[in-house]
């Protein structure tokens, strides 16, 4: 938490720097007088790149806002987007409506274009406002969608309607000789305090979330309010207080653009990969308890398979003495004798139950003589309780094998044959151990009815994926191929290792044939 506590905060902290040093600018330019004014020709192509931009901002915040499928945030983006749609548009009619430009219907002038400039400004500061503080709410229905989208336009038609035709019908913002009126200023005083506000909100929601997206919208507030009071200054159209004002709403526009961009694009690749990357870490750390819980689940089994051997298998032996004791001592008694040859059955019946639950647990052999014998000792036992054919074919040495690779291969050739049994209808098995300068690999192939590859996850899947995932953390590959009909092949193939040496390396990769 406190790592993510820095890395927002550090962006928040430079703009926060970057919106106190606009409003020192903006201070000290206030104790000057706008005495230079600029020739039309050089400042309506600046106001009208200025304006294009800004509208082109609008523009993207629309089609961000509006083709966003966040079911959760529908409602209020598709509200942001129709905001910034009459926010484009009413611009568009402040930038043909500025002094110096050819006629919109009617004669260009400072005051048409100010009353284009306050609705597309007041329309912007509300829709940052109600962003800043109204609550994330889903799309209710698509009609409410076009609703907002129908009712926009009736505005902005009402708007140019009034402004072309009727501007009498407005309060006066600008009188020529005399400069800015007091509405005009009253309103610029109002827009300020809204972007205040809105950049107040987005703080407080950083603070709740820490995301970057409001990082970026408050500094777009905090610098739009800041171009709102350099409109209340100036008294001329061409001055520099009034280039100042554009060229700080350029810079809230820029703001703004950054912060919807990164709240609805970038935001959700940037959650994506820290998810993938929370997904990995989380995934390896399983990979490793589980790792840790096999190798005890194994260490465990050969605890008990060696306690039941030593410790059951005395007992058996001292009881089979006893026994043979009774039967010398008391062979005239034919009751006696009855008793003792059923106690010796079932003496024996108990050792070999034994000595197949210490197979099943961890068969001594493995540790003793190592994975080729006791293979051969496991698929005897298997061809004895089943009458499958089964064929074990090997090529290589395996006496210097470690534990890990040992215990893996056996594993497997184990889960393999009961899969078999289980589900085959197979009546021969041939086993594959091969081992050579490339790789270590064993092949467990049946004849028996196999499965589709979509029945894959229904049949065994745990049993098969413990596989995969031993042969995983010995860097090894573990394959499955099987079609109906076709019988099925395991196949477990495991790094090479060079005798005498515990470095397990791959060298070229074996063909399975």
């Amino acid at each position: 938490m406190l790592k993510t506590m820095h890395f927002h905060a550090s962006p928040m902290r430079l703009l926060t720097w970057f919106v106190v040093s606009l409003f020192v600018v903006l201070i000290l330019v206030t104790f000057f007088p706008p005495q230079f004014r600029f020739a039309v020709g050089i400042y309506l192509p600046i106001h009208i790149a200025v304006h294009v931009f800004s509208m082109a901002v609008s523009w993207l915040v629309f089609a961000i806002g509006w083709n966003t499928h966040d079911r959760e945030r529908a409602g209020t983006t598709a509200l942001l987007a129709c905001a910034f749609l009459a926010v484009a548009l009413t611009d568009f009619g402040h930038t043909l409506s500025y002094a110096g430009m050819p006629d919109l219907i009617t004669p260009a002038s400072p005051e048409k274009a100010i009353n284009f400039s306050l609705v597309s400004r007041l329309v912007a500061a509300l829709a940052l406002l109600g962003l800043a503080f109204l609550p994330w709410r889903p799309e209710r229905s698509r009609f409410e969608r076009y609703s907002l989208m129908i009712g926009t336009l009736v505005l902005v038609f009402l708007v140019y309607w009034v402004g072309l035709y009727h501007p009498e019908w407005l309060p006066r913002t600008m009188l020529p000789g005399e400069g800015l009126t007091n509405f005009k200023i009253g309103v610029e005083y109002v827009l300020v305090i809204l972007h205040i506000l809105a950049a107040f909100g987005f703080y407080r929601r950083f603070r709740q979330d820490l995301s970057t997206t409001w990082n970026y919208l408050f500094a777009a507030s905090a610098v739009m309010a800041a171009s709102q009071i350099f409109n209340t200054y100036y008294a001329h159209p061409y001055d520099t207080y009034n280039l100042l004002g554009h060229v700080y709403r350029v810079i809230g526009y820029i703001l703004l653009y950054r912060g919807i961009f990164i709240g609805s694009i970038r935001e959700p690749y940037e959650l994506a990969d820290r998810l993938r990357g929370e997904l990995h870490a989380s995934e390896a750390r399983l990979r490793s308890m589980s790792q840790r819980v096999r190798g005890d689940i194994e260490a465990e089994r050969k605890r008990i398979a060696r306690s039941l051997h030593d410790e059951m298998g005395q007992d058996l032996t001292a009881l089979r003495m006893d026994l043979g004791w009774v039967k010398n001592h008391y062979s005239d008694h034919q009751g006696i004798v009855d008793v003792t040859h059923r106690m010796q059955k079932t003496i024996e019946g108990s050792a070999t139950a034994m000595r197949r639950i210490i197979s099943d647990l961890r068969p001594l052999m493995l540790d003793d003589l190592g994975i080729l014998a006791a293979a051969k000792s496991l698929i005897q036992d298997y061809s004895l309780r089943t009458g499958l054919t089964l064929d074990l074919q090997s090529d290589g040495n395996f006496e210097d094998l470690p534990d890990s690779y040992q215990t893996a291969l056996y594993r497997t050739l184990q889960e393999s044959l009961t899969n078999i049994i289980r589900h085959a209808d197979a009546t021969r098995v041939d086993i594959m151990l091969l081992r050579n300068d490339r790789a270590i690999e064993l092949t467990v192939s049946d004849n028996g009815r196999g499965f589709a590859e979509h029945e894959r996850g229904k049949r065994d899947s745990f049993g098969l994926f413990g596989l995969s995932e031993r042969a995983r953390e010995l860097n090894g590959i573990f394959l499955i191929d099987s079609a109906p009909g076709h019988g099925v092949t395991i196949v477990i193939r495991l790094p090479a290792i060079e005798e005498g040496s515990t470095n397990p390396q791959w060298r070229t990769a074996l063909p399975i044939d």
